[in-house]
């Protein structure tokens, strides 16, 4: 009999929880629900680096034997850096929590899709590589296959019934949650921010309605009860002054026969002054056209008036102006009496439609991981592009621009205040990415751009802003601002920046980008051919980019104590002149230097021909006196 060899004594595999059926389960175990009901036994500690859990796995598979090259194997040491398992190695999360995991997948997916998800962190780091691993197993794919595939919850009688599905009331109802709101889970649920079209979200919609349509039921009780308790002569005193001037009309209520019945009376206008029937023309020529005619046109007001009432025609145009109030008396006059004829009516049912507010992007600039220096540069250029939303559209003649903004010479710009501001000489390029915009559309021709969730019929469109992503390149930092793109026939979002979606382009649309893109990381063309061209090693390289970008930094430092101190011995006098002036002043001087130098030179020309007339004069004292007065008549003039 052979005995079998082992290369790696030390290999360990995964091994799931599995029912009696075989399929996985996905209930915490004991250890598991222990750490979870226990805060006590959860690492508090903060999270460490993706480097330093990556070596420490390494250690850890090296030490008990295990093979270094399996990636899987090595992931299966990585330490959790989030949650309420952190600490533990991911190998142990699946073993003892499946729908964690499964929680986790569903959870990060709803949020890229979104658009809320920020990869920024050690934490973040360590949730995308745990996911990256529990993906590489067959059986966490096939679990959520069969998630995926089983039937739709069928539809409840009414929305009230809909189960909650989270939390400690999940088997609760909604209407349970809003009947028991006095325990305060209501309140909490409506204060939470959620991911939209969550179960939570759509709870929180159900309870704000609910809660609208409560105070609503309460307004009307209120009328209600005010109505009641109004007396039958108010009643009538109110009708009376509610009722339109231009009508009369017979009010009868239920009260004892003798009572008369009640006519409302219309308050006769007062004459116009003369001081304003002298403006009466200069009215009607200043009278918009439009006016004119929507007042001249003929109302019936029969099929307005409702029975008892007998509605007074309009009383004619000439006598409009008789009908004009003075401003003494508009104080006691009703609202309706300051037009004669009667306003059209108004349904009272009819919603209150708010005006249409244009959406602000200002919520996206303030997510982007950047100075507000940055910023204010990055949108000043987008907006002079044409490029950032709601702005004026910008042609470009022939479409000659580049995709690379490079910032301003600091050291030119003529700031307001005394002093430059520093802010300016820690700019930074940017690289504008947007293949779905106008100024791209000589690179994708006929090219309808993909789907990121393949769509048969893609109609994929810019929705925002985007984001800038920053890269490190030979030359220093820049930016990659990439647009967010949605699909209208899905109705999915993502950014154009997303590698999965760059796959599915042409080669000419990458071969445009500076760079290589992951899902969080980037490296720039330029370090990988640096690379390449001089053989180094990554940590080489990366110890030459931080000392360049040091010294880029130092520089743009020193320029800036360069310029301050330029500008103290200005007015300190060492260059012997003043200050550096005003534009206004910088005019006047020169002004007056122009006027100055005209001047002299007149004066100058003047004496040379004084001095050439009086020698021209002594060389020809034999001529006729004549002959020197017709010379000397256009040097006069002169």
């Amino acid at each position: 009999m052979k005995k079998s060899f082992s290369f790696f004594p030390g290999r360990m595999t995964v091994s799931f929880r599995k029912g009696p059926s075989g399929h996985l389960r996905q209930d915490p175990s004991d250890e598991a629900m222990r750490i979870k009901k226990n805060p006590s036994l959860q690492d508090k500690s903060p999270p460490q680096r993706h480097d330093l859990v990556r070596s420490n796995a390494l250690t850890a598979v090296l030490q008990r034997g295990g093979d270094v090259s399996d990636r899987q194997e090595v992931m299966g040491e990585y330490m959790l850096q989030f949650g309420k398992y952190k600490g533990k190695p991911y190998r142990w999360l699946l073993e003892n929590d499946v729908g964690y995991t499964i929680y986790l997948i569903n959870k990060v997916e709803e949020e890229e899709r979104a658009g809320t998800f920020n990869p920024q962190g050690n934490s973040k780091d360590s949730l995308l590589s745990f996911l990256d691993y529990a993906r590489s197993f067959q059986e966490i794919e096939d679990l959520r296959e069969y998630l995926l595939s089983r039937k739709p919850v069928p539809p409840v009688s009414s929305e009230g019934d809909n189960v909650v599905g989270f939390g400690a009331r999940a088997k609760h109802t909604w209407r349970q949650i809003w009947e028991s709101r006095e325990d305060g889970y209501a309140a909490f649920i409506v204060g939470v921010k959620c991911v939209k079209n969550s179960k939570m979200y759509n709870l929180q919609q159900y309870l704000l309605q609910q809660q609208r349509a409560e105070s609503l039921m309460e307004e009307d009780e209120e009328l209600e009860r005010a109505m009641l308790n109004l007396p039958p002569s108010e009643f009538d005193i109110e009708f009376t002054h509610r009722t339109k001037p231009t009508a009369t009309a017979t009010v009868s209520r239920p009260a004892e026969p003798s009572d008369p019945p009640v006519k409302a009376t219309v308050k006769t206008p007062l004459p116009v002054p003369p001081q304003l029937l002298a403006i009466a023309p200069q009215l009607e020529e200043q009278t918009p056209k439009v006016f004119r005619q929507t007042h001249e046109k003929p109302v019936s007001h029969s099929s307005s008036s409702g029975p008892g009432i007998t509605a007074a025609p309009c009383p004619p145009e000439d006598s409009s102006l008789q009908n004009i109030a003075p401003v003494e008396a508009q104080i006691d006059t009703v609202l309706d009496e300051a037009s004669p004829c009667p306003a059209p009516p108004v349904p009272l049912d009819a919603p209150h439609q708010p005006a249409a507010s244009v959406p602000g992007h200002d919520q996206d600039v303030a997510q982007w991981n950047c100075s507000q220096q940055q910023k204010i540069w990055m949108k000043t250029e987008m907006e002079a592009l044409g490029l950032w939303p709601g702005s004026r559209p910008v042609r470009h003649l022939m479409n000659m621009l580049s995709l690379w903004r490079y910032p301003p010479q600091p050291e030119l710009i003529d700031s307001i205040s005394e002093l430059p501001s520093p802010k300016y000489f820690q700019l930074h390029p940017f690289f504008i990415w947007k293949p779905e915009h106008t100024i791209m559309e000589r690179v994708r021709n006929n090219y309808i751009l993909p789907c990121l969730y393949g769509c048969p019929n893609p109609q994929v469109a810019s929705s925002g802003v985007g984001r800038p992503r920053v890269v490190i390149g030979t030359s220093g930092q820049y930016y990659i601002l990439a647009s967010r793109l949605t699909c209208k026939a899905c109705k999915k979002y993502w950014h154009a920046d997303k590698p999965q979606w760059l796959e599915k382009l042409p080669e000419r649309f990458s071969n445009i980008v500076p760079a290589f893109l992951t899902h969080k990381k980037a490296i720039c063309k330029s370090v990988m051919d640096e690379m390449r061209r001089s053989g180094r090693s990554p940590e080489d390289m990366s110890k030459q980019l931080t000392e360049a970008l040091h010294l880029k930094y130092e520089r743009a430092h020193l320029a800036y104590l360069l310029s301050v101190q330029n500008v103290r011995d200005g007015e300190a006098g060492v260059y012997a002149r003043e200050p550096s002036l005003g534009s206004s002043d910088r005019q006047i001087l020169l002004r007056h230097l122009v006027d100055t130098q005209m001047q002299m030179a007149g004066a100058e020309c003047l004496f040379h021909l004084t001095t050439l007339s009086i020698a021209w004069s002594e060389s020809i004292s034999a001529r006729s006196s004549s002959s020197l007065c017709c010379f000397k008549v256009p040097l006069d003039r002169h």
